[in-house]
């Protein structure tokens, strides 16, 4: 098993508007104090996972917060993107991150795999250009105690409005209608849900 130390450097965020911050100077495109979040995972959890699956690169920032805080204590973050840039040399210093630039929706099978050959616990952050699909597409491929999420995810469009756009975060590319026979076919759970919505992520734990 693979142990690692690790602990998010608070000196090193950088708030950028009440919406958005910065990690050791790279965007991270989450909602400030995301990192609460994470740390409220960790604390229900009883097996932190062995894998972490991040769908959406951009610039590096989540993969590196993901990689250096608690909840990869036991797992390296694997983080995928099709970019007209690689990002190897941006990682190439960071031991906890591999990057795979490629189209997922071409290459499915490597992250099944990642998924289904994992001897412990995973999580899937669905973080890229089309989280809809992204989700509904791997969520099948989850195993019990397996855990999924969906950035940008307000449940509904009144809500999105009245309490988040202009107020919290302005982006609404992912509610519960895109995801919901998924999530009932697939036996998905909530996991944390009320402050999984405060950071516009979709939380589920696979019964």
């Amino acid at each position: 098993m693979l142990i690692f130390i690790v602990m998010i450097d608070l000196s090193q965020i950088e708030e950028l508007n009440p919406h958005q911050f910065k990690y050791k100077g790279v965007d991270v495109n989450q909602r400030y104090g995301v990192w609460n979040f994470l740390d409220s995972i960790c604390e229900q959890l009883e097996e932190l996972p062995v894998v972490i699956i991040e769908l959406g690169t951009m610039h590096g920032g989540w993969s590196t917060v993901l990689s250096e805080h608690e909840i990869s204590d036991n797992a390296v973050v694997h983080t995928f993107d099709i970019l007209d840039r690689d990002l190897t040399e941006f990682f190439q210093d960071n031991n906890k991150v591999e990057f795979h630039c490629l189209d997922m929706f071409k290459n499915e099978q490597v992250i099944i795999d990642l998924i289904q050959k994992a001897d412990g616990p995973v999580m899937l952050f669905c973080d890229g250009g089309d989280k809809k699909k992204e989700f509904n597409t791997f969520a099948p491929f989850l195993r019990s105690g397996d855990m999924i999420f969906g950035h940008d995810y307000i449940r509904d469009r009144p809500l999105f409005k009245e309490h988040f756009n202009s107020k919290k975060w302005n982006w609404h590319e992912l509610q519960m209608s895109h995801i919901q026979e998924t999530v009932a076919k697939q036996k998905l759970e909530p996991f944390l849900e009320e402050i999984a919505q405060e950071y516009v992520w979709a939380s589920f734990k696979k019964k």
